[in-house]
């Protein structure tokens, strides 16, 4: 692994890995969308345009720059020329809104502000006059041009900046491996999003690994629709491709046939995604007659993956694998090898240079033994420093450094991790811990379920019962005693049966596709 803990300071190395692309590859396609594609040497020309425009509008090494944009070619170009800069780069996701983005520009401090238009019917600069941070200068509005109310009045128009900079070169800014490199807003155990700070070293250890688990190489061609917004789109759509010089195929909307046409037509290699992404490869009728054989690999993260749907990806050709990370500790497991029931049952293997720990949930200093369930601490280089509010630091890291995910998992002695919920996603049935994820998994395989959440649902006697939602697969149905019937069949203790069954058309979930089991509660709880 390419190592950057010195204090020698240098230019931020996807910047150095960009100027290096289109100068040996200046019209090799960087990026292509349903819409449009950017050689390697437009994408460094508008990467200069926009760092020159950022420049002249007073942004700073060390300053903040905000950006709530879909997966555009813009939110490339912005995180680039951020980078070039010296300065921080906040991405926000396009599903926030005024509480959550106010709360970021406050606490960041952010310079600068770039917002899309017109993005799925929703006009983003209406939440404008409900920001109140002190520090914010500019707005910046892409493709504003095209909405029919015209541009934003007091905003800047992110096209105009760019062709006004055209031509102009910036020269990268040197840096200190350890200066902030990005700023990321996740939902948490906290009311308010958490700021992640990652820098130099983390996230040039996390592109390592990416470049050693996906195998991917200059002039191959990837696919991903994860949102740019996030740690994972964050490193699957922009520092992977253009650190080796690959294509990126990149969807701002998710439509599982134009996705799989993609795919074939490009002769994508690999893939990154949560689990609603993989489904609708396999199981989309609109999907289901693409050739995705060019697959070498799809790392699948970010919510709970059933067994079922990894040997159902092997079926078409696709190595899927599931994986486990976090925005606070991106790649703690990558692809366990080639064996196909390690990659339906674990969640991959510990990465080179990580540590984990299996702990007891109540005292984080007793380490349990393999096999064993526990809460799973970890540390490594690509661990991030610490949260922007650092009061936030202490209920995560124990006194030896130690990051406590807060997930509950198993460890086993070839170094294979396996997911088994969160700490508190455990049902107390009559004083019996059940863990949700061990259900999930073993009703995952059932033949007429889609997707199940198992969630614990308020019960006079039990304290809560075990409950059972689940979405079906085409023409299928099931009943509670058909469910409870396959649970038997599978041998666990009959005190972990659900004793309700609900079948909904869909489920709730995050940008990343994880199932928000509060909102699929308190939606149940209304219903019955």
């Amino acid at each position: 692994m390419t190592s950057m803990s010195g204090k020698a300071r240098s230019a931020c190395r996807l910047v150095e890995a960009l100027d290096a692309s289109a100068r040996r590859q200046p019209d090799r396609v960087a990026v292509l969308q349903p819409d449009g594609q950017h050689s390697y040497a437009q994408l460094a020309r508008d990467v200069h345009a926009l760092a020159v425009a950022l420049t002249d509008l007073g942004v700073r090494p060390g300053d903040v720059v905000s950006a709530q944009l879909p997966n555009w070619i813009e939110a490339i170009i912005v995180h680039m020329a951020v980078l070039r800069i010296g300065a921080v780069l906040n991405p926000i996701v396009p599903i926030y809104r005024e509480r959550e983005i106010d709360f970021a520009l406050r606490e960041a401090g952010s310079r600068v502000l770039i917002i899309p238009g017109l993005y799925r019917k929703r006009r983003y600069a209406d939440m404008l006059p409900h920001f109140g941070s002190k520090n914010l200068a500019h707005v910046i509005v892409c493709r504003d041009r095209y909405s029919k109310e015209g541009p934003t009045p007091g905003t800047l128009d992110f096209e105009a900046l760019v062709e006004r900079y055209r031509g102009q070169s910036a020269a990268p800014v040197p840096v200190n491996p350890t200066d902030d490199m990005l700023l990321i807003y996740t939902s948490g155990t906290t009311a308010n999003p958490k700021g992640v700070r990652h820098n130099h070293v983390t996230m040039e250890a996390e592109v390592q690994s990416l470049i050693s688990d996906s195998r991917v190489e200059s002039g191959e061609a990837i696919f991903v629709a994860s949102p740019l917004g996030h740690i994972a789109g964050i490193d699957f759509g922009i520092h992977l491709p253009f650190r080796v010089g690959a294509k990126l195929c990149l969807l701002d909307i998710w439509d599982p046939g134009v996705a799989a046409q993609m795919i074939e037509r490009e002769r994508c290699v690999w893939s990154a995604g949560a689990p609603p992404f993989l489904q609708g490869l396999l199981y989309d009728d609109r999907a289901r007659g693409c050739d995705l054989s060019s697959l070498r690999g799809f790392r699948c993260g970010s919510a709970d993956i059933t067994p079922a749907l990894i040997r159902d990806a092997h079926a078409r050709g696709v190595f899927a694998y599931r994986v486990y990370g976090c925005t606070e500790h991106p790649s703690i497991t990558g692809r366990p090898g080639d064996d196909v029931d390690l990659a339906a049952n674990t969640d991959g293997k510990i990465f080179p240079g990580i540590q984990v720990r299996i702990v007891d949930p109540e005292d984080s200093s007793r380490t349990l033994p393999y096999g064993a369930v526990g809460e799973i601490a970890s540390k490594g280089p690509d661990l991030f420093p610490g949260y922007k509010d650092e009061s936030l630091n202490a209920s995560v890291f124990d006194r030896d450094g130690w990051f406590l995910t807060g997930d509950l998992g198993t460890l086993d002695e070839a170094g294979h991790l396996t997911i088994m919920g969160r700490k508190k996603d455990i049902i107390i049935r009559k004083g019996e811990n059940i863990s949700a994820r061990q259900i999930e998994e073993m009703l995952g395989d059932h033949p007429a379920i889609r997707q199940v959440a198992v969630i614990g649902m308020p019960d006079a006697t039990r304290g809560e019962r075990v409950c059972a939602v689940v979405t079906l697969r085409p023409g299928m149905t099931v009943d509670l005693a058909g469910i409870v019937a396959w649970l038997d069949r599978k041998g666990i203790a009959r005190q972990k049966f659900p004793e309700q069954l609900e079948i909904v058309e869909s489920m709730p979930t995050t940008a990343l596709g994880k199932i928000q089991k509060p909102i699929l509660r308190k939606m149940l709880m209304e219903r019955n």
